[in-house]
């Protein structure tokens, strides 16, 4: 088994974080609201 995480836990708290925003955001105003926080969601994800 490969002894690294797919996503460093240093990221956790922040995908978290963005994602719970980002689905607050999403269920309250909309996909034309919350569409730049998935994408930065994304992007933080990527790296």
């Amino acid at each position: 088994m490969y002894p690294h995480p797919i996503i460093a836990k240093e990221g956790w708290l922040y995908l978290v974080v963005i994602g719970v925003v980002a689905f607050i955001v999403h269920r309250y105003a909309g996909f034309f609201w919350s569409w730049p926080l998935w994408l930065f969601f994304f992007f933080t994800l990527q790296f």
